[in-house]
């Protein structure tokens, strides 16, 4: 089985067609659809009870590291999948066989793919920027650098259950610090011909400098100081 993810705060505006789009699998029976929801104040609850197959509710305001971490407490999968709230997988079907052939591989501790902006959304920068970005992401996997975006994580549970997961502590660079310590017990696939796409709200919200500022500051603290650069990572809603 397969258990897919997703932590939430006051995501009512995407979290349905997250969903929603999960209807398509055709052996559905084989997986299974969570909701790790970190005490919202809207009705994301509410619309995650109607479409998911679990949804767990913290009663306080959790990191995302911490949300994920209390959605694998009930996952039954074998393969935990990580995505956030508003990302849409094309081709969900395509994607999830060839999620399921790589794993064959022993070897194989965890896996990502390419993270772009929705084409109806993305201009030109956007284009230009993600394929690039990704390419690096690419090349650092490639050379045994485990790295991957939290947007979409792939890993095999004993694994993520044998290096204690997320660091519930961070607030922000948990996705880089989990594939880091994932890349030093086994093999990591990044799939070139696979892509989720997210929306451009943080790049709207923040813009791109700042965006990549952060990124790159807690990439550094985490690895080096095992501590997030930030004091808290802002929603952008």
């Amino acid at each position: 089985m397969i258990s897919i993810i997703i932590p939430t705060y006051n995501e009512a505006r995407y979290i349905k067609r997250t969903l929603q789009q999960f209807n398509a699998l055709k052996d559905r029976k084989n997986f299974e659809v969570i909701v790790s929801d970190g005490c919202s104040t809207d009705n994301t609850v509410m619309v995650a009870e109607k479409y998911a197959d679990k949804v767990i509710v913290s009663k306080k305001k959790l990191t995302i590291a911490a949300g994920r971490d209390n959605g694998v407490k009930i996952a039954k999968g074998d393969i935990l999948i990580f995505l956030d709230a508003d990302i849409q997988v094309p081709s969900v079907n395509i994607f999830f066989r060839k999620v399921k052939e790589i794993f064959k591989n022993p070897r194989i501790v965890a896996a990502t793919t390419k993270v772009y902006i929705r084409p109806a959304e993305a201009t030109l920068f956007d284009k230009t920027f993600h394929f690039l970005f990704s390419h690096l992401y690419f090349v650092l996997n490639f050379l045994h650098y485990g790295v991957a975006r939290g947007e979409c994580q792939i890993i095999r549970k004993d694994v993520f259950l044998k290096i204690k997961g997320y660091d519930k502590r961070l607030v922000a660079g948990e996705d880089f610090d989990l594939f880091y310590r994932l890349g030093k017990v086994g093999k990591i696939h990044y799939f070139r011909d696979l892509v989720v796409y997210e929306s451009r709200r943080r790049y709207e919200r923040m813009g791109y400098p700042k965006v990549l500022a952060l990124w790159f500051m807690n990439y550094m603290s985490v690895i080096f100081f095992k501590r997030s650069y930030s004091k808290e990572w802002e929603p952008a809603r």
